[in-house]
């Protein structure tokens, strides 16, 4: 599949102007090219029932659209965007389906400052998440504590360990995703 949806920059900014003016061009050519590939990637990638899979990506799609419309997605791999947020929207539906079972939890948000991340967690998966931060390797350990617990901007962390700012981006989604799956296996 093509980077942003087999668009330029100029035909992306055009169909997110028409968008904004109320067609729909855009979000259908998204859903056309991400929606199927995308439940497919959740359920391969994750091993996400298909019923979840398909949930999230939806609610994905939809939370795509709001942010095309509120201007935060600007011309980028729409593709990775995407997989990323739905994602996350299935770490969402299940946080709210363990709430659900277990509304006594106590959930625990942690944000960055700069809101280049966020994690959430009920009071015991605190010893899942020191359990998980052990298996991780040492840059993904730095990377994670330098983000949330010195709320360093990535920027920062890039100088600190002479990389670059892209590759820091794409390695911190990385840890968290590592950090995710060892704590949902555990």
């Amino acid at each position: 599949m093509k980077k942003n949806l087999g668009l330029n920059e100029k035909q992306f900014n055009e169909l997110v102007s028409r968008l904004k003016k109320g067609d729909d061009a855009l979000f259908e050519l998204a859903y056309k090219k991400l929606v199927e590939d995308n439940i497919e990637l959740l359920k391969n990638r994750y091993k996400i029932e298909d019923f979840d899979a398909k949930d999230a990506t939806l609610n994905a799609l939809f939370s795509l659209k709001k942010k095309l419309l509120d201007g935060k997605i600007r011309y980028d791999n729409i593709r990775f965007i995407f997989s990323k947020m739905a994602y996350h929207e299935y770490i969402l539906l299940m946080r709210a389906r363990e709430r659900s079972l277990n509304p006594e939890g106590k959930v625990i948000s942690i944000y960055t400052k700069d809101g280049e991340g966020s994690l959430e967690f009920t009071e015991d998966d605190f010893e899942s998440l020191k359990i998980a931060m052990s298996k991780l390797d040492k840059i993904c350990l730095k990377i994670i504590k330098s983000v949330f617990y010195t709320q360093l901007k990535l920027k920062e962390i890039a100088a600190v360990l002479k990389m670059s700012y892209d590759n820091i981006r794409k390695k911190k989604q990385r840890c968290l995703e590592k950090l995710t799956g060892i704590m949902m296996k555990n």
